[in-house]
């Protein structure tokens, strides 16, 4: 059924659709109006507001979740994620330009890939529930100052801070797994491995202005894991067994390692 417009389903708890010309006009420039309060009952949204242009979307304490790029590539001034809210879907804040902190509720036990890539949030946090940062998840963050994980966070998978502005991250130490290229040509510069991490393989670092990096005591084999980190100096490994490396690729450096020999220092132990 709609309302003025906007497509529900007939008990009123999903919202499916939210015409352009009712923020923007008939003639697509114009904008008609900059808000828009979704009513109290809605427990679903959808793809609804995507590209729309509002400025605000004013969410209910009923809504539990906010589905496929429900409000994905807007300009947003402002959000605010209801206490009741369960799901974040994939995209679903993807391309908002709000420079400011993003407070996600503990209520949360699901959270999409490629969620905020391109948005310009400057601080995340991730809740207790979430146990996987999947792909994509903060790629092309140009704002993002800070993401706090939570123990019990085990995996980070392929692209996750894939161009990133983050600079620093700490891990939680029930983390077990770096997917390839989970922080691929990011900005951190520094980074202690939990225990738990076995095995770093092919472009986990790749081409990341990666600076220092302590293994922890859990690594056990590397692969091209650093190729193209022509920022690295220090390498970190506490374990008495060093990790297994291939050995035309020394420590997963690459053509690094060759062309500067003398630029990168490994710790071990005495």
């Amino acid at each position: 059924m709609t309302v003025e417009g906007v497509l529900y389903t007939r008990d009123m708890k999903i919202m499916y659709f939210f015409p352009t010309h009712l923020a923007r006009g008939e003639d697509g420039e114009e904008m008609k109006f900059v808000e828009f309060t979704i009513s109290e009952g809605v427990e679903e949204i959808y793809a609804s507001f995507k590209s729309t242009g509002l400025k605000r979307v004013i969410l209910p304490n009923t809504l539990k979740k906010l589905g496929n790029d429900a409000l994905s590539c807007n300009t947003l001034t402002e959000i605010s994620l209801p206490e009741s809210l369960e799901y974040l879907g994939t995209e679903c804040l993807s391309g908002t330009t709000i420079q400011s902190e993003l407070y996600i509720p503990e209520s949360v036990s699901f959270i999409g890939s490629y969620c905020f890539r391109y948005s310009d949030f400057t601080s995340i946090n991730i809740p207790k529930n979430i146990t996987c940062i999947k792909n994509g998840m903060f790629e092309y963050t140009r704002h993002l100052e800070s993401v706090e994980l939570h123990e019990g966070l085990t995996k980070i998978c392929s692209g996750a801070f894939d161009h990133s502005a983050l600079k620093t991250l700490d891990l939680p130490s029930t983390l077990t797994e770096l997917e390839s290229n989970a922080f691929f040509n990011s900005n951190i510069e520094s980074i202690d491995l939990p225990d738990g991490i076995t095995s770093l393989g092919y472009f986990v670092f790749h081409d990341s202005a990666l600076v220092r990096i302590n293994l922890g005591q859990g690594v056990e084999r590397i692969g091209r894991a650093f190729y193209g980190c022509e920022n690295l100096r220090d390498i970190y490994s506490p374990k008495i067994t060093p990790p297994e490396i291939d050995d035309d690729d020394p420590l997963g450096l690459g053509e690094l390692i060759k062309r500067y020999p003398d630029r990168i220092t490994v710790h071990v132990p005495e």
